[in-house]
């Protein structure tokens, strides 16, 4: 379906993202990069962007378009797991498989908690990064009804 795939390497990110056909953030208006993940039976895509880090799916079962609303950052970023993580520091796990300092290891994953900002264990760098990407949202994107998700209707 997108043939134009590159190395967003000069991103900071050592994955391949697709950039064809734009995505527009409906955030900040910046374009956004589909996370190189494999086909589905509902060709599902999730795009996110790299200034805002808003996320947007497409696709499923319902043909979907699912954005998620702005949420604080002690709500926002689940805690990120790897085997090459330092034990003693929580690190936010951001997107294209790095934490929000920059780490990347191979196989990190989000946890199924929340990485939490005020905690003593907490990544500074990680803490820091959360508070810019947070400051990039607009106030009137902030809403519950900010962004708004679409499904299909049959």
């Amino acid at each position: 379906m997108f043939d134009n795939w590159r190395d967003v390497s000069c991103l900071g990110l050592t994955v391949s993202a697709c950039e064809d056909p734009p995505v527009e953030c409906d955030v900040c208006g910046l374009a956004m990069w589909r996370w190189p993940v494999p086909s589905t039976a509902w060709e599902e895509e999730i795009w996110s962007c790299l200034w805002c880090y808003a996320a947007t799916q497409v696709g499923g079962e319902w043909f979907e378009i699912s954005r998620p609303p702005y949420l604080p950052m002690e709500m926002r970023w689940e805690r990120a797991v790897a085997d090459g993580l330092a034990a003693g520091a929580s690190h936010a796990f951001g997107i294209f498989d790095k934490t929000l300092c920059g780490i990347q290891e191979l196989g990190m994953s989000p946890s199924d908690h929340w990485w939490l900002p005020e905690r003593e264990n907490a990544c500074g760098a990680c803490r820091e990064a959360a508070g810019v990407i947070d400051d990039r949202w607009p106030q009137a994107m902030r809403g519950e009804d900010a962004r708004v998700s679409v499904a299909r209707r049959l």
